[in-house]
């Protein structure tokens, strides 16, 4: 959803659960703007939605990818913060605490 406040997801699964939803809700609402566009046909009804039709699950698969790269991303984080071949990291950045901004 719009300014989706969800902490940063904690690996490339949750990543990737979260990638689902967004692309799975951009759908929906796209199947949505479709039914309704269906029970009043008209040109200028078609002319508005199709653009929106179209394009919101473009929207849900970037917002998707997003999801997945910042999950992998904290995974990488995690291992490098515990690996033992290059130690603990002397200067850290603060974990993202919400999905990055989308369209």
């Amino acid at each position: 959803a719009d300014g989706d406040r969800r902490p940063a997801p904690r690996d490339a699964r949750e990543g990737l659960e979260r990638a689902r939803d967004a692309f799975l809700h951009s759908v929906s609402a796209s199947s949505h703007q479709v039914a309704n566009v269906a029970k009043r046909p008209s040109t200028a009804a078609l002319a508005a939605a199709l653009p929106v039709a179209l394009l919101q699950p473009v929207v849900g698969a970037t917002r998707g990818l997003a999801w997945i790269l910042l999950g992998v991303e904290t995974a990488l984080d995690h291992d490098d913060d515990e690996s033992p071949l290059f130690g603990r990291r002397t200067r850290r950045r603060p974990p993202r605490t919400t999905a990055p901004p989308c369209a």
